[in-house]
């Protein structure tokens, strides 16, 4: 039962409900007993608190060996969930130092054989399996994002159209043809603003719209930074060696339909001046008269003779390029190519 707090064990009632007298005063006993014992032990207590008065109330050993609160068991460097490449957050978060959620902006490429370079800083909201216009302020361009990705470090396709023709209609049969959209791994981007007269591209003038166009998406998506590959068809042909030669150690490799490194006016310059042997894949048809195979051929002579590795192709048609060119003829050259 239950008196102020305290229950008593043990004592009996007679038959009647009475306390029996005897067993309830040797239970008053017994209870004073302990109440002198505890008293002591609680005098015991106060004294140790004097005693300790002087010390230092923060200085608890519990304390300073205990975790901080919502710490991570992968904080401490080296320790589980660390990363010092990019790779998992060390404060144990999804890191947002790059302002897009999820998305580590501090990893940098170490420029070594198959890395692919930082990771995006942008989330610039593109939908995937559909052609979505951009103007990044340097250029102006069109990106096909294939509906495989989820992130990972992608091949890039660069597009450059022919003479009088949009990017949005060369992404559409050069850059992601229908042949093989729906399968297609590799991020595609055409780009605008050709200069030049009739719509064709201007080498000194437009050459700088191209690095903006990759550098823009490189913040939106994840490029793989050693496998860009450039290419072209006609009058983007032309612009494609060019930038592909001079950049030999930054592209994977050049693709080229219908034009010629004649019409840069120095192939051999290009030539000898490329960082590397890049590879080279280029289609040509058989009635082009615009850049016929008589004035192509001596080309690819002179591409073999000074060590380039070159995939070459005389087929049937003229001057027009077809989305077959691309899609079963030059993408798939490109599979393994990879920028050193």
């Amino acid at each position: 039962m239950r008196r102020g707090g305290i229950l008593l064990r043990g004592v009996t009632r007679s038959d009647d409900g009475a306390l029996d007298a005897a067993c309830y005063t040797k239970k008053l006993v017994q209870i004073a007993t302990s109440v002198r014992a505890l008293s002591s032990v609680a005098l015991l207590g106060l004294l140790s608190l004097v005693a300790c008065s002087g010390d230092d109330p923060s200085a608890d050993p519990a304390a300073a060996e205990a975790p901080p609160p919502g710490g991570d068991p992968g904080a401490s460097s080296g320790g589980p969930g660390t990363s010092s490449s990019g790779g998992a957050s060390s404060s144990g978060g999804a890191s947002s130092s790059s302002g897009n959620p999820g998305v580590d902006g501090g990893a940098s490429s170490s420029g070594g054989p198959g890395d692919p370079g930082p990771a995006p800083t942008k989330n610039c909201n593109i939908a995937t399996n559909k052609f979505v216009a951009r103007n990044s302020g340097g250029a102006k361009y069109v990106v096909f994002v294939p509906k495989g990705y989820t992130g990972q470090p992608t091949r890039l396709l660069v597009g450059l159209h022919g003479c009088g023709d949009t990017a949005m209609n060369y992404a559409d049969w050069g850059v992601a043809p229908f042949e093989k959209r729906a399968t297609q791994t590799h991020i595609g981007i055409s780009i605008d603003g050709a200069s030049g007269n009739s719509g064709c591209w201007n080498v000194a003038n437009d050459a700088a719209k191209v690095q903006a166009a990759i550098d823009d998406i490189s913040q939106c998506v994840y490029v793989h930074q050693k496998q860009i590959v450039i290419s072209g068809y006609s009058s983007g042909g032309i612009l494609a060696y060019t930038l592909g030669l001079q950049n030999a150690d930054k592209y994977a490799g050049i693709l080229i339909l219908n034009s010629g490194l004649y019409s840069t006016g120095k192939a051999d310059a290009l030539l000898a001046g490329a960082a590397r042997k890049i590879p080279i894949a280029h289609r040509a048809h058989q009635n082009d008269t615009t850049f016929p195979p008589s004035k192509v051929v001596p080309d690819w002579n002179k591409i073999e003779a000074a060590g380039f590795p070159l995939d070459k192709a005389t087929t049937p048609g003229d001057h027009n390029g077809t989305s077959g060119d691309w899609a079963n003829g030059l993408h798939p050259k490109m599979a393994a190519w990879e920028a050193p």
